[in-house]
């Protein structure tokens, strides 16, 4: 009888701390109080130091997009399958936009949660703010499936009730721009450690599909920088002037535009004029 005292006062003393943790952190309101469902919030709160711990095969992807803390809380209602929802909270918006791109496909059936969101079957993923939030359970049946999509949107409304995109995503032309194949890479964008911080988005023209992306940095020095430190990749001299053409043994043909403090880079065509056509209309 003592041991499952112990057991009991165990589990509640898990459950207040991991509450009180999340209302330390201000993620306590996040998540709503719903008719007819309990709450439990049984999980640690996961840092950058123990983010392994949960998901261990994905953290090191998280943790390049700044990520700070994940919190996690359980909906239950009679004996059914739990719905989880996982908040992942990191250091900016763009961050939060970043690694939710990195998991979504352009194929997926979108829902209007969030700045964006998807849903497939009992999954539900979305972007609000710092946040990427991720809802799920084992249950596919239609009531477990509305219920997701409402505590989704009381989720998204309560961390923001007017969620955007990142404004740099709107500096990109419309035309033959492919719908949902925004991203935001964080590090090693093509595989060069010296671009970050990069927007990219698929075109498709005619038969050639292309990559059009975007550095925006603080100072155009920086910029300079950058393209420096590309030419020295392609063991090439630097050539001053707006617009710059890579032979990138990894990447082929990149074609990049300095303006000011940004830099407009296109991968995936071999026509220098068609590069800078494209370049000079952004």
């Amino acid at each position: 009888m003592m041991k499952q005292t112990f057991v009991f006062i165990g589990c509640i003393l898990l459950w207040t701390g991991n509450s009180a943790r999340a209302q330390e952190t201000g993620v306590e309101g996040i998540f709503p109080e719903v008719d007819g469902y309990d709450i439990v919030f049984d999980y640690p709160v996961y840092q950058p130091g123990n983010l392994w711990d949960y998901i261990n095969g994905g953290a090191d992807a998280y943790l390049s997009y700044d990520f700070v803390d994940l919190h996690i809380a359980e909906y239950s209602r009679g004996g059914g399958a739990p719905v989880k929802v996982e908040l992942y909270r990191h250091a900016t918006p763009v961050h939060a936009y970043g690694i939710y791109s990195q998991e979504r496909y352009p194929d997926f059936h979108f829902v209007d949660v969030g700045a964006e969101g998807y849903q497939e079957g009992s999954t539900l993923n979305f972007v609000a703010g710092r946040f990427y939030v991720k809802i799920m359970s084992h249950d596919e049946d239609a009531e477990t499936k509305r219920f997701i999509q409402e505590i989704a949107r009381k989720v998204a409304g309560n961390i923001d009730p007017e969620p955007s995109l990142p404004v740099a995503l709107s500096l990109f032309p419309s035309e033959n721009r492919l719908p949902r194949t925004e991203t935001f890479i964080s590090q090693n964008f093509m595989g060069h450690e010296f671009l970050s911080d990069v927007f990219a988005v698929q075109y498709e023209e005619g038969d050639d599909r292309f990559t059009l992306f975007l550095l925006e940095k603080e100072k155009p020095g920086e910029c300079r920088e950058i393209l420096e430190a590309y030419y020295r990749f392609t063991k090439t001299g630097f050539r001053e002037g707006e617009y710059h053409m890579m032979n990138d043994p990894y990447n082929g043909l990149v074609g990049l535009r300095l303006k000011g403090n940004r830099i407009w880079g296109i991968s995936g065509l071999n026509s220098e004029e068609q590069i800078r056509g494209i370049l000079g209309s952004v």
